[in-house]
């Protein structure tokens, strides 16, 4: 971050953050050098929104995201193990009539 805000370069990024409390919180950072009349650095502008929500939205998607994908799993080898024993009843039929 030091690097890049030094040679004139802003920086971004989204920091998760602890309180004093212990809870966790999400902040999107920018920040930015500002320079004088000779390009020199003399500050910096750091800006902070709370995008607490946001994460934890897209935490709880991803969640689900697995859930849905594990329950699909399940429900597939369901129905191939139904279809399996489909199939051999089948044959067993197709025995029985011979």
């Amino acid at each position: 971050m030091w690097r890049d805000i030094k040679k004139g370069i802003s920086w971004r990024a989204e920091v998760r953050n602890k309180t004093k409390y212990g809870l966790y919180y999400w902040v999107d950072n920018v920040v930015n050098p500002i320079f004088d009349n000779n390009n020199n650095i003399i500050e910096y502008l750091s800006i902070r929104y709370d995008i607490t929500q946001k994460k934890n939205a897209e935490f709880n998607l991803l969640e689900l995201n697995k859930n849905l994908e594990n329950l699909v799993e399940e429900r597939t080898k369901d129905l191939s193990n139904a279809i399996k024993d489909l199939d051999q009843q089948n044959e067993e039929l197709l025995h029985t009539q011979n």
